[in-house]
């Protein structure tokens, strides 16, 4: 376990929302200080989105040395969505390396983990061990009371006239 991670664990628990939040902060240190493309996939893991740099425009009348200076700068956009990509990729191994072995069995057991696991998804990884996290087991506790008051919800809604 790196020095930078030490301390900090995916787990279901009743504070699980600081625990996600520490965790999410400490995981931004570590893929700075560790990864190449740190900052993007640090940008990326805030926004929960992939955030893939912009293609170079060429002008319409391009003067002689423009379109040699426009292939570097294509060429140097696809090497970094590619390494972002990968930074991506080998963030997932770091990801499920975080989760202790109740929250990997919730993973396991979620319906779109076979998906996520052949495709290395991060985001969609850290999606779901957020809402696990921020659930922190509940529906496992009081399942009783949680049925009752389930159904007087469902008894207080109201409908519209003609419904």
């Amino acid at each position: 376990m790196p020095e930078l991670l030490r301390g900090v664990c995916f787990t279901i628990a009743r504070d699980g929302p600081d625990l996600y939040l520490k965790a999410l902060e400490r995981l931004g240190v570590y893929i700075c200080a560790t990864y190449k493309k740190g900052a993007d996939l640090e940008m990326c893991l805030k926004a929960k989105e992939l955030i893939l740099p912009e293609e170079p425009i060429l002008p319409e009348n391009p003067m002689a040395h423009q379109p040699k200076i426009w292939d570097v700068q294509m060429m140097a956009m696809i090497k970094n969505k590619d390494t972002l990509r990968q930074d991506m990729r080998s963030l997932y191994v770091v990801m499920m390396s975080l989760c202790d072995a109740n929250m990997k069995e919730k993973l396991k057991a979620h319906e779109g983990y076979a998906d996520i696991k052949c495709t290395r998804d991060t985001l969609k990884l850290l999606q779901v061990i957020k809402q696990y996290m921020y659930k922190n087991g509940s529906e496992e506790l009081h399942t009783i009371h949680n049925q009752v008051m389930s159904t007087i919800r469902l008894f207080w809604m109201r409908q519209e006239k003609g419904q």
